[in-house]
């Protein structure tokens, strides 16, 4: 058994980027990083190297977006890969969240 983590999480300013797999055990991860950025600004979601999304994934997505709406900012996914596409798209919230080729 491996001790490298399945998701890596870099945060940068108003930026985070995303690297691996979210699920139900990594997904706190991915909430930490939302909830250390301020939501009254623009903050930017890296998602193209996440290899796996589900939905405790997705629901941290949009709960993200939520908040961020609230405050009167926005999330905006700046990049997806091919899985997490899927799943947005799936779940028909392509036109709700913030996407950055989309909008």
């Amino acid at each position: 058994m491996s001790d490298e983590p399945i998701l890596r999480v870099d945060v940068d300013g108003d930026a985070v980027t995303l690297d691996g797999e979210v699920d139900a055990s990594s997904v706190e991860l991915l909430e930490d990083a939302l909830a250390e950025l301020d939501p009254s600004t623009m903050a930017a979601l890296d998602l193209a190297a996440v290899s796996f999304i589900d939905s405790t994934g997705l629901r941290a997505l949009l709960d993200g977006h939520q908040r961020f709406e609230a405050a009167g900012g926005a999330l905006r996914i700046v990049a997806m890969s091919a899985p997490v596409e899927r799943l947005i798209d799936i779940a028909g919230v392509t036109a709700y969240l913030h996407i950055a080729e989309r909008d």
